[in-house]
């Protein structure tokens, strides 16, 4: 029983805090709109499976190329290979220009 409760708390700790992801959510609907305890906490669950999926795709990349740190581009391109293209362009947008060797920056 106990080795479950460990079980239990070590998925809670790799979980988005509830109040952020509901406050996400909520953006996302009318005002008047409510959402239930249990979608946010699916909302959560597929949050984390979601990040982990992006970030193993990106992480064979980065394994392949001989590197340790998985970069913007490499989450990018991560989900275009998932298929989250639309958002990969959202994403585009909104991130840094990767920066050259002579601006300070790795590449």
């Amino acid at each position: 029983m106990a080795e479950e409760q460990k079980v239990r708390v070590e998925e809670q700790e790799l979980l988005l805090p509830e109040a952020v992801v509901t406050r996400v959510m909520k953006k996302a609907i009318d005002p008047s709109g409510k959402i239930s305890k249990e979608a946010a906490r699916l909302m959560q669950e597929a949050l984390s499976e979601l990040i982990g999926f992006v970030t193993s795709e990106a992480a064979e990349a980065v394994l392949t190329q001989n590197r340790k740190t998985i970069s913007n581009q490499d989450v990018l391109e991560a989900l275009h290979c998932l298929g989250f293209n639309v958002y990969a362009d959202v994403l585009e947008d909104w991130a840094p220009p990767k920066k050259s060797k002579k601006e300070g920056g790795l590449s």
